[in-house]
């Protein structure tokens, strides 16, 4: 069986604008750079051969057009210098989708307008054509559980120590064993208890005024309610199946469904990597240390597409 691990980049640059910490060379800032592809050294490090699917979130979304409070406050309330940190990571997040991957020889580097990269990993392991596939997906984002299934896991990066990590694996029999529901249900669950961190709004609070918490349903909750547990006494069972309730989980669907419906189809493509171009990408950018103390892996991970 094929496998490929299917990266959400946005997560790891954001981890490595973080992890890293002030990171520059000829005064120009490289810390997402570096982080980046210390991740990927990971991988190819604990994988034999590991085939590489890079998905990357648009600077548009269809999402933001339909709701404009999503994810609306991820980026508001910044100090000039938290501002400074942000706009330098996207500059070098740019410059890896754009330039420095392609120039590598990775062929399967993704971005469509309007689109996250849930969207285009989505796209890709729901595609029948890639149904004797098996997808590790490297991201952190709890909408991908409804993508869990027996042939796609998930695979999460604990930092331990200086750009050190200690993967996790989390596939379908862990979600089962947590929330007791199959993973096509989690859809549902999302559109019920909605997301804080995406301001996606919960059937529990009043759509016009989502301060005003009319009952509380999270996760748990609706999975309960799926489950047929919740009680019909309870605030939260009223509210999921009062008229406002189900008009607040219909129109959630838009914005917690993968892929969302504008997502073009995606053919993965056969990698044509080049050790030279890697190496001065390197030296471009002052990392000859992740370089020269990793060369023997480097050369493992290209010469092994």
């Amino acid at each position: 069986m094929n496998r490929y691990f299917i990266i959400d980049c946005n997560y790891i640059a954001h981890k490595a604008r973080f992890s890293v910490g002030e990171l520059s060379y000829r005064g120009v800032p490289t810390n997402v750079l570096f982080g980046f592809l210390t991740q990927i050294l990971n991988i190819a490090e604990n994988f034999i051969n590991p085939k590489m699917i890079f998905c990357w979130d648009s600077k548009e979304s269809f999402r933001q057009q339909v709701f404009p409070e999503y994810k609306k406050k991820r980026y508001q309330s910044l100090s000039p210098a938290e501002e400074k940190s942000l706009y330098a990571a996207f500059d070098q997040m740019n410059l890896l989708c754009d330039e420095l991957l392609g120039e590598m020889g990775f062929r399967n580097n993704i971005r469509q307008p309007g689109l996250e990269g849930d969207d285009l990993m989505a796209k890709i392991v729901l595609d029948p054509r890639y149904s004797s596939y098996f997808f590790t997906m490297f991201a952190n984002d709890r909408d991908l559980y409804q993508l869990l299934s027996p042939r796609v896991d998930m695979m999460q990066a604990k930092y331990d120590g200086y750009c050190s990590y200690v993967f996790h694996f989390y596939g379908e029999k862990n979600f089962i064993e947590e929330f007791g529901i199959t993973t096509q249900q989690w859809v549902k669950v999302k559109q019920i208890a909605g997301c804080s961190s995406d301001e996606v709004p919960s059937c529990g609070r009043d759509f016009k005024d989502p301060g005003n918490i009319i009952a509380r349903i999270g996760e748990k909750t609706a999975c309960s309610h799926l489950l047929g547990k919740l009680k019909p006494t309870t605030k939260a069972y009223q509210r999921i199946n009062s008229a406002e309730g189900r008009e607040v989980i219909e129109f959630n669907e838009q914005l917690v469904k993968l892929p969302h419906l504008m997502t073009k189809e995606i053919t993965l493509q056969q990698d044509e990597l080049n050790f030279d171009n890697f190496k001065a990408i390197c030296e471009r950018f002052g990392f000859n240390e992740l370089f020269y103390e990793k060369m023997d892996e480097w050369e493992l991970l290209f010469n092994n597409d």
